[in-house]
């Protein structure tokens, strides 16, 4: 199921783009399915994430064709800002992907602009129940800066992760999340 917009500033301007609402821990994305390229996505996440004028999203995950791996990925945030990586949205591509038919294989690989990542999808009755995803090795990041010193425990969330100190969040340095 998936919702009709106009993507330009007038009705008429350019055929309808079709696109599914899909959450994971709290962050809502708008997925779309392309054979290629948008023309702005920035533009077009942030009129549609806007919650007054929109549909309310924290942004829009593009799910496009690659030469490299399953799928490609592109997070363009409710502020229009491209993100690398983003761990609930690409979860939730993959149950996109495979709810609707476009994959039948329960182990994926998507290109993002953080490198490739591999998806496993948990299925019961026909349909996703979780997905398991590898993020990769955790770069930890301060100010833009590598972080030195001590480790920061870095806290489960969508888009640039974020520091934080203590031992009460070490799950959350996991390489593989389920959602």
């Amino acid at each position: 199921m998936g919702v009709t917009a106009a993507p330009a500033g007038r009705p008429g301007d350019a055929a309808p783009l079709t696109f599914a609402k899909l959450h994971g821990l709290g962050n809502s994305y708008l997925f779309v399915y392309a054979d290629r390229d948008p023309a702005d996505p920035a533009a077009l996440s942030v009129r549609l994430s806007d919650p007054r004028r929109g549909v309310g999203a924290d942004g829009m995950i593009w799910i496009l064709p690659s030469a490299v791996a399953d799928f490609r990925m592109r997070v363009f945030n409710a502020d229009g800002s491209e993100a690398a990586m983003c761990g609930n949205g690409i979860r939730c591509l993959g149950k996109y992907v495979y709810d609707r038919g476009l994959t039948a294989r329960t182990e994926l690989t998507v290109e993002t602009p953080a490198g490739i990542r591999r998806l496993w999808l948990h299925t019961a009755g026909g349909r996703v129940a979780s997905v398991t995803a590898d993020m990769g090795r955790a770069a930890p990041r301060v100010g833009g800066q590598s972080a030195r010193g001590a480790v920061p425990r870095l806290h489960a969330g969508c888009g640039a992760p974020a520091p934080r100190h203590g031992a009460s969040d070490a799950p959350c340095l996991s390489r593989r999340r389920e959602c």
